[in-house]
């Protein structure tokens, strides 16, 4: 094995959802995908669920939603609840993709383009909001709404087939009250004669944990990876279904060095908070004092080193720093001789305008911002567009 990487046993991310679908029966799973499943790979993922019976994929957005229909087949249903304009809303149906609506303006748009097309009602998932924020209609707003709904409905636009919502799991105290706002939310929707076929307000942990809040479907995402809550207890029966491979590329004494890299890899913060498993046994993993990194003081800077603008380099000391705005005119009048100059002349030819070494054009130099300088550390195979890079590089000139 010659370069890191992620293998993916498949076989656990669906001995993982059949845990969880005993544990919340009878209510059913909707397995979320979003983000790639989770970076598991959303096709492979998809394709194995859906022949192992699952009936639900959440697809968050609709890029997501089309790859998980296209994956699932026809049959499964598929929900996703972000779409941006009304094209977007028109690929969501022609993919017969479910719509989470948590707008009046929204459900209006959506009704519109179902009843352009003329074939079949939209099918959507009406969110309210019990106190999260994080999209959803206003309990004050809610009767207005279902009772257009309700029009919209008897009109053949959409058919309301759900109520749903997100919860903050930040206590018990407040999530009971966000479930008392969401069934009092279902209440109202059916008296104003809509009939939801789903209640679905749980996501993984409070559907892991809670059964009063499980409903007739719980969005389980990150635990049918094997990903558990930030500080959260382990889970019963639920295990990692992603193991990271990296070749041991040096061995000296008690010291292993792992060629998996702090840039564009594990973030070096992670040492000593981290374990890997070994041959023997699991080992802690500790930064690296071999090489300089963007996170360890690596060699100074040359007295010739040029800035694309005036600003000041500030004390290394501060934690964060704030760098002045100026004018493209006046970033393009000007430059820095070094860090601790105000200006140089353009005829230096010392100077370094434009791309630092490592091939970085600052992507806001023309707005004045302070441009990323030579990189000291040599990141030279790094994507141009790697912000992160350029955040990292200008601390380690700071403490250089």
């Amino acid at each position: 094995m010659s370069a890191a990487r992620l293998r993916v046993d498949l076989a656990r991310i669906l001995a993982d959802i059949d845990t969880l679908r005993a544990r919340i029966a009878p209510a059913r799973l909707m397995l979320v995908v979003k983000n790639d499943a989770y970076g598991h790979g959303i096709e492979r993922v998809v394709a194995a669920a859906a022949a192992a019976g699952v009936e639900w994929f959440g697809a968050f957005d609709i890029r997501m939603g089309t790859r998980a229909r296209a994956a699932a087949g026809d049959g499964p249903r598929v929900f996703s609840w972000v779409t941006v304009g009304r094209d977007e809303i028109a690929t969501a149906l022609d993919a017969a993709i479910e719509l989470g609506v948590g707008d009046a303006g929204y459900l209006e748009e959506v009704a519109a383009v179902a009843t352009a097309r003329g074939d079949r009602p939209a099918l959507v998932h009406l969110k309210i909001d019990t106190g999260l924020h994080r999209n959803g209609i206003r309990p004050e707003d809610w009767p207005t709404v279902v009772a257009r709904a309700a029009e919209l409905e008897a009109a053949g636009a959409v058919h309301v087939v759900g109520v749903w919502s997100h919860i903050a799991e930040t206590s018990e105290e407040t999530d009971d009250l966000a479930r008392a706002e969401f069934l009092a939310a279902v209440d109202a929707a059916r008296a104003a004669g809509l009939r939801p076929e789903v209640r679905h307000l749980a996501a993984s942990a409070a559907g892991y944990a809670r059964p009063e809040f499980r409903n007739d479907l719980v969005r389980f995402g990150a635990f049918c990876y094997g990903i558990r809550s930030t500080d959260g207890a382990d889970l019963d029966g639920i295990v990692p279904a992603a193991t990271l491979l990296a070749p041991v590329t040096r061995v000296d004494g008690d010291t292993v060095q792992v060629a998996y890299g702090s840039l564009d890899g594990l973030p070096s913060t992670l040492g000593g908070r981290v374990s890997v498993g070994t041959p023997g046994a699991p080992a802690r993993c500790a930064p690296s004092a071999r090489r300089p990194s963007p996170w360890t003081p690596g060699p100074a800077l040359p007295s010739a080193t040029r800035w694309p603008c005036s600003a000041p380099v500030r004390s290394a000391s501060r934690r964060r720093r704030r760098w002045p705005r100026r004018s493209a005119r006046s970033a393009r009048r000007s430059s820095c001789a070094s860090p601790r100059s105000s200006r140089a002349s353009t005829s230096d030819p010392g100077a370094r305008p434009g791309p630092a070494l490592c091939r970085r054009r600052p992507r806001h130099a023309h707005r004045g911002r302070l441009a990323t300088p030579p990189c000291p550390v040599g990141h030279d195979a790094v994507p141009a567009s790697s912000r992160q890079h350029r955040r990292r590089t200008l601390r380690a000139a700071v403490r250089g």
